[in-house]
């Protein structure tokens, strides 16, 4: 099994530099796929830097302050109505 699978990766090898080192294309493809590729890497950067923000922002400030606002409608809303009536002054 060993020897099929080195002799495939070098048949791979050797198309993919036959395909791309072809003196009339391979300096379009090499060209094209240079572009694909930055592209890409800019796509994912650009990704993981907005999911990094979304991250900072549901942790900041304005989270906290919802969570707190959240437990204290959830105290009103489980004591009774002579509590609520003592919080309020």
């Amino acid at each position: 099994m060993s020897r099929a699978v080195t002799f495939l990766a070098g048949a791979v090898t050797g198309a993919a530099a036959a395909y791309f080192l072809d003196p009339q294309g391979g300096a379009r493809r090499r060209a094209e796929t240079r572009d694909k590729t930055v592209s890409s890497v800019k796509t994912n950067v650009s990704s993981a830097a907005t999911q990094a923000t979304a991250k900072r922002r549901r942790s900041g400030r304005g989270a906290r302050c919802r969570a707190r606002s959240a437990d204290r409608s959830a105290q009103a809303r489980s004591s009774t109505p002579g509590k609520r009536a003592a919080l309020r002054r």
